[in-house]
């Protein structure tokens, strides 16, 4: 994450977040906090959910199941050319 604040290329959404903080140590949150605090936030809207449905099935569909929180994130990295 800091190497992407460093270039200016980070963005965050609902899903990051919840991926990065919910995972962080006791330790790791203030900072965390701080850094998505200055961050651009993308908001998600349908056409985002639409695109992560499609990409999970068809991630299913060639026998690879990959948690939700993974595919939503990688379907808005695609579709604003960022990257992950």
């Amino acid at each position: 994450m800091e190497s992407l604040l460093d270039v200016y290329e980070a963005q965050w959404c609902s899903p990051v977040r919840l991926e990065v903080l919910g995972g962080a140590r006791g330790d790791e949150r203030g900072r965390l906090g701080r850094h998505f605090s200055v961050v651009p936030y993308r908001s998600c809207a349908e056409a985002d959910r639409d695109r992560t449905v499609a990409m999970a099935w068809k991630l299913r569909d060639n026998g690879l199941t990959v948690p939700w929180l993974d595919v939503a994130t990688a379907a808005l990295a695609l579709h604003d050319d960022m990257r992950l």
